[in-house]
């Protein structure tokens, strides 16, 4: 609040180690006056809204609600966000759940289905917390869909993948370990098996909470910034594509209806008071990663190559475009003219992108120097499109490039529904991969969808229980990053221990 406020201060600096957070010192902050509150006679008229009178311009609104005294700097109440101001209750993180941040849940659908009465909502609750308890209740809504938030801490945090421990943060916080020392797993084995249960933990506690409803994991990601940049330096992003292919066999194997990988980055220049941003000075680089609380997640980057278009090749040649079909136009069908509301026509029209694959065209020279993707074989990776019947479990093993999926059919599939897998055209090209099915028949194909292009495995099968592997490319990248090299649990430990120091 002082530094908001423009005051000099002295801030404790923290550091994160091996057995986590600790103090690592003091910094001297001084905002030399800049406030983060609009000043007094900020014009806001053109908001159109009235300012309640108790709401000051240009003051602190905590020191209004008389937590701290701007006239000595000191604090007044310093459990004043302990408590309910409405109730005077004690809040528990669950309780502040239930409360506020479901009263705000609730105004964002509501304003939303306004206009788009049939909109599907993502509610994310806090991190890691328990969700809302609103099972049976009127906010179980059909058309709302788990948003839960996920990351491998250790790994966020230390900017290093650890093949030998990692800890089960999500068991530590519901008090599943008699000691926090019982939650450390040791070998990459059981570093990735945890993190898939805790994933399967964080979906479990959704239906019993919230319903039944999709659980979409819509954050993770991995720092690329690994080992001080080491990659950058030399090229390899084994480390990386690692992590990466932990995260999804966490995935996969918990069972999650979809997943959205974090990004943060700025393409659009824009216009400041002086001059002139350019792109390349908002886009993620190696110097600069990706531009926002020192974080360098990225999946691509400027100073990177591009992808491939086959796994066994070390970049694009210059006949060749990057992922993205540049080359694609605008949607000539027909569109809703309705834009009053929001609508299954233009809602499709306004979302629809291009596909993520390579083609081969006569393209600029400027497309071969788009953003390089970075440890890409871990996140490229095959999935259902469509099933007929239910899924028992699927997954893509990066090491072997084998991609199972198993199905229980309540009937047979006929001419015109087959079951459909997104087949990555980078580890499984068609003339180089092998299918193996438990009954009936299938093809693989290049389509055209939405203006771009996707390789689709369809199937065909009986009802009952069906399963069908497909065996692509083993590239270096995938035998870098496989488990099979795993020490075993006592080669781990005995390493574990020498590190750990007598206190």
């Amino acid at each position: 609040m002082l530094t908001g406020s423009g005051r000099a201060c002295e801030i404790a600096t923290w550091d994160f180690g091996g057995m986590g957070p600790y103090k690592s010192g003091t910094t001297y902050v001084d905002p030399q006056g800049e406030t983060t509150w609009l000043s007094a006679d900020y014009d806001e008229s053109r908001y159109g809204y009235k300012r309640d009178p108790g709401w000051k311009l240009g003051e602190c609104i905590w020191a209004q609600h008389g937590v701290w005294d701007p006239s000595t700097d000191t604090l007044l109440k310093k459990d004043y966000f302990k408590k309910n101001p409405r109730t005077g209750q004690e809040l528990s993180y669950e309780e502040f759940t239930n409360s506020y941040f479901m009263d705000y849940y609730r105004k964002q659908r509501d304003a939303i289905r306004a206009y788009h009465k049939d909109s599907i909502l993502f509610c994310q609750p806090p991190v890691l917390e328990i969700p809302p308890s609103i099972k049976g209740t009127k906010d179980d809504d059909p058309l709302m869909v788990y948003a839960p938030h996920y990351y491998d801490g250790v790994t966020l945090m230390t900017k290093k993948w650890n093949r030998h421990w990692n800890v089960d943060v999500f068991g530590i916080l519901r008090g599943r370990y008699w000691t926090p020392a019982l939650a450390i797993k040791i070998g990459e084995t059981a570093i990735r098996n945890c993190f898939k249960d805790q994933l399967a933990a964080i979906k479990k506690e959704g239906e019993d909470y919230m319903g039944n409803h999709p659980c979409v994991l819509t954050e993770f990601g991995i720092p690329y910034d690994m080992d001080d940049k080491y990659a950058y330096k030399t090229g390899d992003y084994s480390s990386q594509s690692g992590a990466m292919d932990a995260n999804h066999f966490a995935v996969e194997g918990s069972a999650m209806a979809g997943y959205t990988l974090w990004l943060y980055m700025c393409e659009a220049s824009h216009q400041n008071s002086q001059n002139l941003i350019s792109t390349n000075d908002l886009q993620n680089k190696h110097s600069l990663g990706d531009q926002w609380n020192g974080e360098d997640l990225s999946i691509f980057s400027l100073d990177d190559l591009p992808l491939p278009l086959d796994a066994n090749l070390s970049s694009p040649n210059d006949s060749s475009t990057s992922l993205v079909d540049h080359t694609a136009g605008p949607n000539t069908k027909k569109q809703n003219s309705d834009e009053s509301t929001v609508n299954p026509g233009n809602l499709k029209a306004t979302l629809k992108t291009p596909s993520i694959l390579s083609k081969q065209t006569n393209s600029p020279p400027e497309l071969t120097t788009s953003p390089g993707y970075r440890a890409a074989e871990a996140y490229i990776r095959p999935s259902p499109i469509a099933t007929v019947g239910r899924v028992l479990n699927y997954g893509f093993d990066l090491r072997k490039c084998t991609f199972i999926l198993r199905i229980h059919a309540g009937q047979a599939t006929s001419e015109d529904t087959p079951t459909e897998v997104f087949l990555t055209e980078f580890h499984f090209p068609k003339d180089k991969s092998d299918v193996e099915v438990s009954a009936g028949k299938w093809t693989i194909s290049t389509d055209d969808a939405d203006g771009g292009l996707i390789q689709r495995l369809r199937w065909w099968h009986a009802e009952g229980e069906n399963s069908i592997k497909v065996t692509g490319v083993i590239s270096k990248q995938n035998v870098n990053t496989g488990e099979e090299d795993d020490e075993g649990y006592y080669k781990n430990m005995l390493g574990f221990a020498k590190s750990c120091t007598l206190m």
